[in-house]
């Protein structure tokens, strides 16, 4: 993982006295030590593409990303055809301004002809830094499964605290306001807004699960972790890495977190089928839901989705002369109530019945309730792929 912001930055390089004093101010916030110090290291956008392309053709191997993107098709996130290494790295080089690359350990700016660098910017990248070198963002990261609920949950902790630190930074350096004492000043904005405009052509042309899973860390994550601020004070800042949330839920609505309210892991409908074995198998958690729900038009999908308390699918596929024939989407989710199963019983039968990929035979899914409950079945076949 590489920690992007996503706004527009005019970059010749600080000074190494001008990032060491950020960086102290940072610290005395977050009541960390800086350790040492952070290079910077300018490149060009061009250079940045090739660099990231790299590292997606070395994290995502040709299987690895056959399975994620018949994941999402099966799943109804984007439509067939799409290409998720692609779409990747042309929304991450697009947006990228400025990014702490853990790995070296080295904060990188991007080349502009514009002049100076923006000090408010630079404390969010710089607060990677310093959480880094203290809890090691790297592990913390890999600390959950890549792709599922709780991996979401924790990105929003590494990118949610960077863009707190980045508003209160900026706070004070206007007036020596907090945000934790004027927390109206952090950013209203939902990833969830199928009607936001972006200055940017490929995040406006990407598909809503993409756009929530790039821009929720940022937005929803800086307000989980200003209630966390408003009920620990600063040890929060640690807490959020040494008791990290572990769901999207828990980032959504901070009194889960607090509550220590956990998933629960509703059994699958069915374990196996001849013939078939499993491609992927994981959570969807209460952001997963919201998207489907409101990419599928349900009237009142935030409030459905809000009702969520576990839920996991698993995809198996058939293969036949080394090319899926067809797959299997097996589904549960528990919900809070039966009056909530009940919404999101209807919300998920929309889901499967408007999804575009192709059933086979005549039944697109079946989708049933057992009290608290959701479960539902589809044989689809499988949905084209470009070479």
């Amino acid at each position: 993982m590489i920690t992007l912001l996503l706004l527009t930055l005019a970059a010749d390089l600080p000074s190494q006295r001008e990032v060491d004093e950020i960086t102290r101010r940072l610290g005395e916030v977050m009541q960390l030590k800086p350790r040492r110090s952070i290079p910077v290291h300018q490149m060009t956008r061009d250079a940045l593409k090739r660099d990231f392309a790299r590292r997606a053709d070395k994290v995502m191997k040709p299987e690895e990303q056959r399975v994620d993107e018949l994941t999402l098709q099966w799943l109804g996130f984007v439509a067939p055809g799409f290409n998720l290494k692609t779409t990747t790295v042309d929304l991450l080089s697009e947006q990228a301004a400025a990014f702490y690359d853990y790995r070296r350990k080295r904060l990188v700016m991007l080349a502009n002809p514009l002049g100076e660098f923006d000090p408010n910017v630079l404390a969010h990248e710089l607060s990677h830094a310093l959480a880094d070198q203290h809890f090691k963002i790297g592990r913390f990261i890999d600390g959950a499964k890549a792709g599922d609920d709780a991996e979401l949950a924790r990105q929003s902790v590494v990118e949610g605290q960077a863009s707190w630190l980045m508003a209160d930074y900026e706070s004070r350096q206007r007036d020596g306001t907090s945000v934790a004492e004027a927390p109206g000043r952090l950013p209203a904005w939902s990833s969830f807004d199928e009607k936001a405009s972006f200055a940017f052509p490929e995040l406006e042309k990407a598909p809503l699960y993409l756009r929530v899973n790039l821009l929720f860390p940022y937005w929803e994550g800086g307000r989980f972790q200003q209630a966390v601020l408003a009920r620990s004070g600063p040890r929060g800042f640690r807490e959020v890495f040494t008791t990290p949330p572990v769901s999207s839920q828990q980032i959504l609505h901070p009194e889960a977190y607090f509550e220590n309210r956990m998933p629960e892991q509703p059994a699958l409908p069915l374990a196996r089928l001849k013939g078939y074995r499993t491609l992927s198998a994981g959570v969807l958690g209460e952001a997963d839901h919201l998207v489907l729900f409101k990419q599928y038009g349900d009237p009142h999908p935030e409030r459905v989705a809000e009702g969520w308390r576990g839920g996991q699918y698993r995809i198996l596929e058939r293969r036949r002369n080394g090319a899926t024939e067809c797959c299997v989407v097996l589904y549960s989710s528990s919900w809070k109530d039966e009056a909530a199963a009940e919404a999101a019983e209807k919300a998920w039968a929309r889901v499967v019945a408007n999804k575009p990929v192709q059933a086979s035979g005549n039944a697109r899914g079946r989708v049933s309730r057992q009290q608290r409950n959701v479960i539902s079945i589809e044989g689809l076949s499988a949905p084209s792929r470009p070479e």
